[in-house]
């Protein structure tokens, strides 16, 4: 189930840019929800890799 922001992960996943992303905005509208599920699915499909090769 994947419900962060489509720009964000593309950010994280493109392979040419190496930089920091800031996630800013106000209080309680989500940031570390996007970040725990960032993570989750950074994590899934590194062991989906690890698994299938």
């Amino acid at each position: 189930m994947i419900f962060y922001s489509y720009e964000a992960f593309k950010i994280i996943k493109h392979k040419t840019l190496r930089r920091f992303v800031v996630l800013s905005g106000a209080r309680r509208v989500g940031k570390t929800t996007i970040m725990y599920q960032l993570i989750d699915n950074l994590i899934f499909l590194f062991m989906s890799r690890l698994f299938f090769l």
